[in-house]
């Protein structure tokens, strides 16, 4: 009886480890399977669970298939004692191992796509960003060269009006005057 807490503990890993859980809860199952059937068919559940997280979040696919029929066994000694109706133990243990896989199967696949998608839509807005920040950086070269351009001509005329009241100022003062009020304006 001291074991029976044992088989549903690693569960507590199954996200992290899920391979090595299930090859831990699995053994763990057989040890305390003629405890009572309850404690034998909480022990099946526990390797189903073990299996779906094996399956949904294991990093290696290919180290999954011979999990599947060790599972299988896992579940068909596990049952073996039990009673079900019309079909033998082992295609029982596949009829609920196998969906388990699949869809655990499935469902990695589908948070794999979402997380390749979501890498994209976040690749996009970056590029997106980084469009926009070019578009800015080139909008103020215009400004930049625009503002050059106004401020060159205007010093031009002040120097041009600056020379000509400079050259008047003995003859006409009263123009010179108009100049350099010109350059101060």
């Amino acid at each position: 009886m001291l074991l029976v807490p044992l088989v549903p503990l690693p569960l507590v890993l199954r996200r992290r480890l899920p391979l090595a859980v299930l090859w831990a809860v699995m053994p763990a199952a057989l040890l305390v399977r003629h405890q009572s059937e309850d404690i034998a068919y909480a022990a099946g559940v526990a390797v189903i669970i073990a299996a779906y997280s094996a399956a949904a979040y294991g990093r290696r696919p290919a180290a999954l298939l011979p999990s599947l029929p060790a599972a299988a066994a896992t579940l068909v000694v596990l049952f073996d004692d039990a009673k079900l109706p019309h079909f033998p133990n082992a295609v029982i243990a596949l009829l609920v191992l196998v969906p388990v896989f699949a869809v655990a199967y499935e469902l990695r696949m589908w948070r794999r796509r979402v997380d390749e998608e979501r890498e994209r839509l976040s690749a996009l807005e970056r590029g997106r960003l980084a469009a926009l920040e070019h578009a800015v950086e080139l909008e103020r070269a215009w400004i930049v060269r625009e503002l050059h351009d106004v401020v060159t001509h205007n010093v031009s005329m002040m120097t041009i009006q600056a020379g000509a009241a400079r050259k008047i100022l003995d003859t006409a003062p009263d123009k010179a005057r108009e100049a350099m009020a010109a350059v101060e304006a």
